[in-house]
């Protein structure tokens, strides 16, 4: 894990991470980085910032930015242990005869007729929750549990599938 302060290092970045992906999804949801921790680099600073990844050939770069700070996190795969992403708790509480409760019996899956609900009652869902492990430290990251299935795929993609845990809690 490495940290710059602006993008006119980005050589140093490619030399770490590679290239850019062009095709299809190239950038993930906006997350809030809730800590960050690493030998090489003290996290305060980032803390409470928002967050978006992008794609690399040989790697993952977090572009993090709170009121005028921007820095960028390069993490090559190589140095990446673990990716653990958490999808939030779910209250399904469907209203007798509501849009949701009937397309809910038609059979419909809950994140299609979630967006018929007539209440915010009838359906609520905590925030996604990443945990990205280095052989150097931790970032914990959050994000709206809505997006849960988008960030599964976008993850997934990326090459160490093989250090991927998703989870739902129950």
């Amino acid at each position: 894990m490495k940290v710059f302060e602006s993008e006119n290092e980005i050589r140093q970045i490619t030399s770490l991470i590679g290239k850019p992906i062009k095709k299809g999804v190239v950038g993930s949801t906006t997350y809030y980085l809730k800590h960050i921790q690493d030998r090489s680099h003290s996290g305060k600073l980032l803390e409470d910032s928002k967050g978006i990844f992008e794609l690399y050939s040989d790697g993952l770069l977090l572009r993090t930015f709170k009121s005028d700070k921007r820095k960028l996190i390069a993490l090559p795969y190589s140095v990446i242990t673990g990716i653990r992403l958490t999808k939030g708790r779910e209250d399904v509480s469907p209203l007798l005869f509501s849009p949701f409760w009937v397309l809910l019996k038609l059979g419909v899956k809950v994140e299609i007729a979630r967006y018929f609900k007539v209440t915010i009652s009838e359906y609520r869902i905590e925030e996604t929750a990443l945990e990205i492990t280095t052989n150097t430290g931790s970032i914990g990251l959050v994000t709206n549990g809505y997006t849960f299935p988008s960030q599964a795929k976008f993850f997934k993609m990326i090459k160490v599938l093989d250090k991927l845990q998703v989870f739902s809690k129950i």
